[in-house]
């Protein structure tokens, strides 16, 4: 006796990996300006030596009297500008170019990953013989209220 099976195609599922590139991103800079960096810093006095040259100087005593003094000629230290403080440049102010994102490289995608069911092998009808099943049981005899009654049991292998 047979019988006609439809065996089914077989397929499998490929995937199709996605297709990138590497593109490059330029740095993104920015540009700042910088203010001149000083310094405080202590100028001592000028001093000059000079030349002042005989005179009489009026002068009063303790009582109120004037009287006139020479004083012969000699050198004078004179204080021609008085120490101070001065704020000194030691950087002048500048325009510097800051990088806000560096440069870097990005891979982008120009066809996404696929997957795909390819066939194998088509479908088709096979002829099957077909064969009775062979099935080993036991009978058994067992008494049921009031009469005797036979059972069957599969035999396990």
């Amino acid at each position: 006796m047979t019988r006609e099976v439809l065996v089914p195609e077989r397929c499998e599922v490929v995937v199709i990996p996605a297709v990138t590139e590497r593109v490059r991103i330029p740095a993104v800079t920015e540009r700042v300006r910088i203010p001149a960096v000083t310094e405080r810093c202590w100028v001592p006095e000028v001093r000059e030596r000079c030349w002042v040259p005989g005179h009489y100087e009026t002068r009063t005593d303790s009582r109120g009297c004037e009287c006139k003094v020479w004083i012969s000629g000699h050198y004078e230290t004179r204080i021609v500008r008085a120490g101070h403080y001065e704020e000194r440049v030691v950087r002048p102010e500048c325009w510097e170019e800051r990088i806000v994102r560096p440069e870097c490289w990005e891979v982008r995608i120009v066809t996404p990953e696929r997957r795909e069911t390819r066939v194998i092998e088509k479908a088709r009808c096979e002829t099957v013989v077909v064969r009775p099943e062979r099935r080993e049981v036991t009978v058994e005899k067992v008494w049921v209220p009031g009469r005797w009654e036979e059972r069957l049991r599969p035999v396990r292998s």
